[in-house]
């Protein structure tokens, strides 16, 4: 399974008065960089939807590990961590200059079906891009 890393700079209004990013930014973090990983496997968010694939999160844990801050330019690694048939995880190392480690996260996905509300398979395209 491959890693992916895409680079944010740190805006002054995701940060608190201490100029540390907010907690709760990291899991924006986490979303965009989900969305660059599933463009750079060949996919925008368009496409997923019309293959039957709209992940919704059904679990998330993240362990804040060091303060990134305002203008920083950090990454954020995606790896597959779990695929199964209707959900998936992918796990975030989310990192500071000079590979300081900011906070990492695995977050489950459940494919979800918004016309049924109901869960469904993820598309065997998604399985095998994922797996390689």
């Amino acid at each position: 399974m491959t890693a992916f890393v895409h680079q944010i700079r740190v805006r002054y209004q995701e940060t608190d008065m201490q100029r540390h990013v907010y907690f709760s930014r990291y899991l924006e973090y986490a979303d965009i960089a989900m969305t660059e990983y599933f463009r750079e496997l060949g996919w925008d968010y368009e496409e997923l939807i019309d293959l039957g694939f709209d992940p919704v999160i059904g679990k998330l844990e993240i362990e804040y590990q060091q303060p990134a801050r305002f203008d920083e330019v950090i990454e954020v690694e995606v790896t597959p961590a779990r695929i199964g048939n209707s959900s998936f995880a992918l796990d975030f190392a989310i990192r500071g200059p000079g590979d300081r480690p900011a906070a990492k996260a695995t977050i489950s996905y459940v494919n979800f079906d918004a016309t049924t509300r109901e869960t469904r398979p993820v598309p065997e395209v998604v399985v095998a891009a994922l797996g390689s």
